[in-house]
């Protein structure tokens, strides 16, 4: 939690730390893939991240995965947002989520999603893959819980910060067209 928190607590943009922020939560179990999904305007979680371990081919999964869009319900990001507590599919031989077929081919046989809660709500999902079948880990999912606050509340910042910027060079554009009408006169 500390090494998230580390993280996130710079100015580097989400672009940057996405997939250090997913390594460090795979890392810390024998998570072999993860992706963070951010919700976009229309409602939409769209893959900005992955990460796989170097230890297994994980190319096609990869690619299944950032083509994906899911809606709410959707897949296992779409689930976890509409859950909006961290979800444990011990096994994913029994699942139908989109992807499944991926994953097994890639040798993932279970998987986690947690959501990235802000003050506003829900910001987007984590979702990890493990090539063991695993059951739930509940200090796991405690602390997907805190970890998920803690990115969601970056998201949102990240968010708030880039709102600001279009919000300023607006004003600056209009600012010179002010000056330009003025000095035409």
């Amino acid at each position: 939690q500390y090494a998230i928190a580390s993280l996130i607590s710079g100015q580097a943009p989400l672009i940057e730390i996405g997939p250090k922020i997913l390594s460090t939560i795979a890392r810390s179990g024998r998570w072999l893939f993860a992706a963070l999904w951010v919700l976009n305007k229309n409602g939409k979680l769209t893959c900005h991240s992955t990460w796989g371990s170097a230890e297994r081919d994980m190319d096609q999964f990869e690619q299944e995965t950032r083509r994906r869009v899911f809606s709410s319900g959707e897949g296992l990001p779409g689930r976890g947002l509409v859950a909006r507590v961290p979800m444990w599919l011990p096994n994913l031989e029994s699942e139908t989520i989109p992807r499944v077929l991926f994953a097994r081919m890639s040798g993932l046989y279970a998987a986690f999603v947690f959501p990235l809660m802000g003050s506003t709500g829900i910001n987007g999902v984590i979702e990890l893959y493990s090539d063991e079948l695993t059951p739930p880990d509940d200090d796991l999912l405690r602390l997907a819980g805190a970890l998920g606050i803690q990115v969601g509340l970056y998201l949102e910042r990240e968010r708030t910060e880039e709102e600001l910027r279009r919000q300023k060079e607006a004003a600056v554009t209009a600012s010179q067209a002010k000056d330009r009408f003025l000095a035409a006169l």
